[in-house]
């Protein structure tokens, strides 16, 4: 902390050096209000005297005993008792008593008994197990080789055992027919191989009859190849045709000139419909079209009467048309 006031060294007169002005006493003044300021700071700061009494003076620590003695201000002391005296410096065991000896810090020893703990398990063998300890002190169990009887397994597992057994016997007797069977297929196989012999000779002569049957295939063959380079060329002749009278349909070379229109009469009020009247007489038939000699194919033409009439080829089938109520026409296509 810094001085709150530095002192002047006043002079008296004739010297001029600390003359009593404002400077000087307001510097005078400073100094004293600071010095308040830090009366007061530390009155209201500082430790009260009852306070402190309790506080710790000194501790001291006696290593014989593992106590410390807390001293405080006021002359009241504390001693506590660590027990470090009673702490283990030194262990040691005794095979004979089976005891472990711990020697304290004061020179005192305490004994500790083992025995319990070390005879506590025994292991001892049987007829059937026995035992045995490793290096790492870990202990295993072993069975005894011969040692386990009928009595000793699960009644389940001895039955499969008894019924395996009784398989392995029907499987003996099995093996001895299969045996005496095996005997029999020897000597029908010897047989086998003699009529494959008499087989084997009938084949060569199934094989050159078989070559003189292939050489005449080889002929019926060069024959089959012009067939059909003959109808291959005839097929191609057909596709050519039909598609010369597709393109003449699609462009009206075979549509004939329609016939000539009758009158248009007066138009007379709209009656209400009648029952169907019996089909009037045919009118003179118009001049005709071209009619397409192939089959499937039909042209339609009206006359001047205003009849719609159908024209197909010869010899096939007519074509099947129906109207409706107003006076629509529809073809009727035929079954696939």
């Amino acid at each position: 902390m810094q001085k709150a006031y530095e002192p002047t060294v006043w002079k008296n007169k004739p010297s001029i050096d600390t003359p009593l002005n404002e400077t000087n006493l307001n510097k005078l003044s400073q100094g004293v209000s600071e010095i308040d300021n830090r009366v007061i700071t530390l009155d209201l700061t500082k430790f009260e005297k009852t306070d402190a009494q309790s506080c710790i003076k000194k501790i001291e620590y006696d290593k014989a005993t593992g106590k410390f003695t807390i001293t405080a201000v006021s002359g009241a002391q504390q001693v506590i008792d660590t027990m470090l005296e009673k702490l283990a410096v030194n262990f040691d065991y005794d095979p004979d008593t089976q005891q472990l000896i711990i020697t304290l810090d004061d020179g005192t020893q305490k004994s500790v008994d083992l025995s319990a703990l070390i005879t506590q398990f025994e292991f001892v063998d049987s007829d059937i197990v026995y035992w045995t300890v490793g290096t790492d002190g870990k202990v295993k169990a072993d069975i005894k080789n011969g040692s386990i009887t009928g009595e000793k397994l699960q009644p389940n597992y001895l039955a499969d055992i008894t019924i395996q057994a009784e398989n392995a016997s029907a499987s003996a007797m099995a093996a001895a027919k299969s045996a005496t069977a095996a005997e029999e297929s020897e000597t029908a196989a010897a047989q086998s191989a003699e009529s494959a012999r008499v087989s084997a000779e009938q084949a060569g002569i199934s094989a050159d009859n078989a070559s003189a049957s292939a050489t005449a295939a080889a002929g019926s063959e060069t024959a089959a190849a012009q067939s059909a380079e003959s109808a291959q060329t005839t097929s191609k002749h057909a596709e050519d045709l039909v598609e010369d009278v597709t393109q003449k349909l699609e462009t009206g070379d075979f549509n004939g000139p329609p016939g000539i229109q009758g009158p248009k009469g007066d138009k007379g009020d709209k009656g209400d419909k009648g029952d169907k009247g019996d089909p009037g007489e045919k009118g003179d038939r118009g001049d005709s079209g071209v009619t397409v000699p192939i089959n499937g194919l039909y042209s339609l033409a009206g006359d001047s009467e205003g009849n719609l009439w159908c024209y197909y080829t010869d010899g096939a089938d007519a074509p099947q048309f129906s109207t409706d109520d107003n006076g629509n026409i529809y073809y009727i296509t035929p079954d696939a």
